[in-house]
C-alpha cells in the first residue's frame, strides 16, 4: 500500500498520512481506519497532515470519497493540513471547501511539511 499512517509527534496530537505513489480508495479507507483507531486511542484533539509526494495523483470520485471519510472521522479529529499538493489537488480542495463548507473549514493547504507543523502549533497556541 502506498499510504503510510503514523504519529507525527510524541504528543500523539498529529497523525501523518504519507501518500507515496499510486493508491486507490480502498487503500485510503484502510489507512483512514488505522488513523481513526489511533485517534480514538486518545481523548484530546488529533489533527492530521496529508503529505502528498511529488507526482501523486487523486483517484476518480475524490469529492464524494473525501466527504465520506471526513464524515466518518472520530469526534476528536481536528483539522487536516494538506502538504505538497499539485494544482489539481489544490483546486479539488478549494471546490470541496465551497461545496461542503462545514467540512471545508477543517482543510488547510501548505507547500511543505514544516509549514504544516507550524500552522498546527500556532492553532494549538490559540486554543
Amino acid at each position: 500500500m502506498n499510504i503510510k499512517v503514523s504519529w507525527d509527534n510524541d504528543d500523539k496530537n498529529v497523525i501523518r498520512y504519507d501518500f507515496e505513489g499510486p493508491w486507490t480508495w480502498a487503500d485510503f479507507r484502510i489507512a483512514a481506519e488505522e488513523a481513526f483507531a489511533m485517534t480514538r486511542s486518545v481523548e484530546h484533539t488529533v489533527d492530521t497532515i496529508s503529505n502528498f509526494y511529488p507526482g501523486v495523483l487523486l483517484p476518480a470520485n475524490a469529492m464524494f470519497q473525501f466527504r465520506r471519510i471526513m464524515e466518518d472521522a472520530p469526534k476528536n479529529r481536528g483539522v487536516n493540513v494538506i502538504v505538497g499538493s499539485s494544482a489539481f489537488i489544490r483546486t479539488m480542495v478549494m471546490m470541496f471547501s465551497r461545496i461542503n463548507r462545514n467540512l471545508g473549514r477543517r482543510l488547510i493547504v501548505v507547500d511543505k511539511i514544516e509549514q504544516a507543523r507550524a500552522v498546527l502549533d500556532e492553532r494549538r497556541k490559540k486554543s
